[in-house]
């Protein structure tokens, strides 16, 4: 009879329906979202004494950097979250195709290495591209 493939029919409906569903980004983590908030702050305060020695603070780039990694290999295991991951590693990895640091690792970097003080405006530019959101959950 006509009927017999109908429930056939409807399990495929429902298998297309659901898998069409699926969301295209990560859900929403607020444990994620509130340790990544913390280590911005954490990020801009720390980079604000960056005219400062480094030594003087190393202990805390360090601390941060550790952090930042941390919450980064946590977000290369979430499904669908391949924005949140493009974002941390414009932070933190190197770019062969432009021979640039990480937006973060950059900065700590050029801090430790600066035998003068680094420019107030310096610092000023570096803090923005992170506080404009580039570090994301």
């Amino acid at each position: 009879s006509i009927l017999r493939p109908l429930p056939l029919l409807l399990a495929f409906a429902l298998l297309g329906f659901f898998t069409a569903c699926k969301p295209s980004s990560a859900l929403y983590d607020a444990a994620t979202f509130s340790k990544t908030t913390d280590l911005k702050a954490k990020t801009i305060k720390l980079m604000e004494k960056g005219t400062e020695s480094y030594a003087n603070h190393k202990t805390e780039a360090e601390a941060v950097l550790k952090e930042a990694n941390t919450i980064y290999e946590q977000q290369k295991k979430r499904e669908n979250n391949a924005l949140s991951v493009q974002q941390w590693k414009m932070m933190l990895e190197a770019d062969a195709a432009t021979n640039t640091d990480g937006i973060l690792t950059g900065f700590f970097k050029e801090w430790e290495n600066a035998t003068t003080p680094l420019t107030k405006f310096y610092v000023s530019e570096k803090r923005k591209k992170v506080a404009e959101g580039s570090m994301k959950f």
